[in-house]
């Protein structure tokens, strides 16, 4: 019998998500709002940008073989992407005048990529989150949303 887990989690390869000494994503993951306790990781540099960037060449058809290979393999019925903000694979927050307009790109951008894959797997809960990374002196605060 294959494996299974509860979710499929996207993300960036950017540490401050998922450092082992400050867990954000995965505290965040277990809490009452998302309520998963098994998952496995899939991180790319821009977490879901290589599924809608023109740019992305072979690197899109990368990304969906490894969705469809979990979800086959581990019988994943939820995926979860998590986009940040500093994002260095979208230019970095110096790249926006605000954060509402780093937001609404990341934000398009997932939709765009729940889009992409349920043309792959159409009957997947696909949910959304950005998360806004904080540098302070005693390192990062992150903050997860979900995005509607």
């Amino acid at each position: 019998m294959p494996a299974t887990v509860d979710a499929l989690v996207v993300t960036c390869v950017d540490s401050p998500l998922h450092r082992a000494d400050k867990p954000a994503l995965a505290e965040y993951l277990r809490g009452k709002h998302v309520g998963i306790n098994t998952w496995d990781l899939l991180t790319a540099s821009g977490g879901i940008r290589d599924l809608v960037a023109a740019d992305a060449g072979g690197r899109k058809e990368a990304l969906l073989h490894a969705i469809r290979v979990v979800h086959d393999a581990h019988g994943v019925s939820k995926i979860l992407f998590v986009n940040h903000s500093a994002c260095t694979a979208y230019g970095g927050s110096a790249r926006f005048r605000t954060l509402t307009e780093e937001y609404r790109e990341h934000a398009d951008d997932l939709q765009a990529a729940r889009a992409a894959v349920r043309q792959l797997l159409p009957n997947l809960d696909i949910r959304l989150f950005f998360a806004t990374v904080e540098e302070r002196a005693d390192g990062h605060f992150v903050t997860i949303d979900e995005v509607r």
